[in-house]
């Protein structure tokens, strides 16, 4: 009889391990379908997703069979690349190095060699590259929370906001003003990152104002503040910045950080750093968080003796391999679509077959991204742009799966305009309202999603 059970505990449990294994085999490099002229330089430096595309910014020339074309920006969509335009062909960018999604739009930051308006701070608007309004000095780094969008570089002016003072190198923007942040930073930005309203910068940043710190500076909405107030070091540099739900990883050129030791990477929980591990033995350049782990990427190679060809998964204890090897080349971004872990820059070699190109992708279809991408809250964003002609953007965010409604009414309250009723997995989404049957003024409109209820107004002006 015992030998029964043993045979049956034996035999479930090479089902359940071959099954486990099979799971994570899923996980792999997997072939784009279009490629980069092998011909020159092909430097994807930036990436970002909005609804269903993926875009990436950068100097590079992709083809496939469909379209050829050489451009700074591109999408990828429905499989297939798609060009991007410019309102004005003669000042377009001559690369582009920041893309990021704000409330369902994408913006872009520059570097063009040519006369007339940089196109250093741009939006995409149908595949079309447009400047915004606030064209004041060059933007180097972007990051948002949703409800502000903020930049660091060459900024000097007066905000648009009122009563908020001087832009001192930084600023936040909420899609229609500009508000400075105090006394701003002192030294070098490299990375911005922004969760819940705080704001973390890191470089090699020497203060602000009166205060003086190294390290990593924090905006709490008042001030700025540091994270690191134990730091002498005059080499320390951050390069990227990520803030999770799990404490904001720093990585950079460092051997320690705030005094604890910690080999290029860190994480800061409950006002406390804490190293990864061994760390990597060289700088890390992108951070991104997929479900409970994060994915390292840089020009690295080693971690405690292993291999780990410049792209790295941290499971909170310990680093992992990605299935098939690493890249060969030069890692400097990545991002996850939900689907894919897409790796960009300069790559030469994948699982050592030759693929020269911008970007490739890892395939993780295990990931609980439901629960990644879950908000916290359920949450009603304003209405951008506000007031509008004709038509502007609902955000809003659903916390568990849900019937889902958003209803617009006039002042009379009679109901014009259904934009949502079905059943919504939780997730932040964009809701498209037209009013170009409507005539101007004030409107309201409602969310509702089980026991929540929460109403904004909106202004239409033709």
């Amino acid at each position: 009889m015992k030998m029964i059970n043993i045979t049956r505990w034996i035999s479930v449990t090479v089902i359940v391990l071959f099954f486990a294994s099979s799971l994570r085999a899923q996980a792999h490099w997997e072939p784009l379908p279009f490629s980069f002229n092998p011909v020159g330089i092909n430097f994807i430096q930036s990436m970002a997703k909005v609804g269903n595309t993926v875009y990436f910014g950068g100097y590079f020339i992709a083809t496939d069979v469909f379209t050829y074309f050489a451009s700074d920006i591109a999408a990828f969509r429905d499989e297939k690349i798609v060009s991007i335009n410019y309102a004005d062909p003669f000042n377009k960018n001559d690369q582009v190095t920041g893309l990021i999604n704000f409330r369902g739009v994408l913006y872009l930051n520059g570097e063009t060699s040519k006369m007339g308006p940089r196109f250093s701070f741009s939006y995409l608007n149908a595949d079309t590259v447009v400047a915004t309004a606030f064209t004041a000095g060059k933007f180097i780094e972007m990051a948002t929370d949703d409800k502000f969008l903020y930049l660091s570089g060459d900024i000097s002016a007066k905000a648009t906001a009122p009563d908020t003072g001087e832009i001192k190198g930084l600023m936040a923007w909420d899609g229609e003003n500009a508000y400075a942040m105090g006394d701003g930073l002192e030294g070098t930005i490299n990375t911005l990152t922004a969760r819940n309203e705080i704001v973390y910068a890191g470089g090699r940043i020497t203060g602000s104002g009166a205060k003086k710190f190294k390290g990593i500076a924090m905006w709490d909405g008042n001030q700025w503040s540091s994270i690191t107030p134990n730091e002498t070091s005059d080499t320390l540099a951050i390069y990227e910045l990520l803030a999770t739900k799990n404490g904001l990883y720093a990585s950079g050129n460092f051997s320690s950080i705030n005094g604890v030791p910690a080999n290029h990477i860190a994480v800061y929980r409950n006002n406390t750093w804490y190293p990864l591990a061994e760390g990597i033995d060289e700088s890390v350049l992108s951070i991104v968080e997929v479900g409970d782990h994060i994915y390292v990427g840089g020009p690295f190679i080693e971690s405690g003796g292993v291999d780990y060809g410049q792209v790295a998964m941290w499971d909170g204890i310990k680093w992992n391999k990605l299935n098939g090897g690493g890249i060969e080349g030069l890692v400097t971004n990545l991002l996850f679509d939900g689907k894919y872990l897409w790796v960009g820059g300069v790559i030469v070699r994948i699982e050592g077959v030759d693929q020269y190109g911008g970007v490739a992708r890892y395939l993780i279809p295990t990931v609980d991204v439901e629960e990644q991408n879950a908000p916290e809250h359920y949450t009603l964003l304003q209405n951008y742009p506000n007031p509008f002609n004709p038509s502007t953007t609902i955000e809003y965010s659903i916390a568990t799966e849900n019937i889902v409604q958003l209803k617009v009414f006039s002042m009379l309250g009679e109901e014009v305009a259904t934009l949502v009723d079905e059943v919504k997995q939780a997730g932040t989404y964009y809701s498209n309202f037209d009013a170009s049957e409507l005539p101007s003024g004030m409107y309201i409109y409602t969310l509702k999603a089980g026991s929540y209820s929460e109403s904004k107004k909106l202004l239409l002006v033709k």
